[in-house]
């Protein structure tokens, strides 16, 4: 199997999404409906951890649009999308990503180069959340 679903931590607040070699589109709507059961299944807020660290190479066709509806298909308590990589192009397409829908979907996808820094962006919203 290419892709991964796991919780990240103990008190089910990070859900880990790991992309390996060869994942597609397809496996990943296929597989999506775990995550958003898993989200639901608790009744506080969970982030998702996207690990893309093993640089296995995107699929390049329509991933704006697939992202959009894989990413948006999550329930209320979804709070932030990381994408954890060091690829230069998952980078700029968080980018392009956070342009196009920086009015809804855009504000809550980021990236970041190692899961610490996942994880401080994580407690950073949390702290921003407590403080409004």
């Amino acid at each position: 199997m290419s892709i991964e679903i796991s919780w990240d931590n103990e008190v089910k607040t990070v859900v880990c999404l790991k992309l390996l070699e060869d994942w597609s589109w397809r496996e990943l709507y296929d597989h999506n409906q775990e995550i958003v059961d898993m989200m639901a299944s608790v009744d506080h807020p969970v982030h998702l951890l996207i690990d893309h660290t093993s640089n296995a190479p995107l699929p390049t066709n329509g991933v704006i649009t697939h992202a959009r509806n894989i990413l948006g298909a999550y329930p209320p308590n979804c709070d932030l999308r990381i994408l954890v990589t060091t690829s230069m192009l998952a980078l700029r397409m968080v980018s392009a990503f956070q342009m196009t829908f920086r009015a809804n979907l855009g504000k809550y996808l980021f990236a970041a180069k190692t899961r610490e820094d996942a994880y401080r962006r994580f407690e950073k919203y949390a702290a921003e959340k407590i403080a409004s």
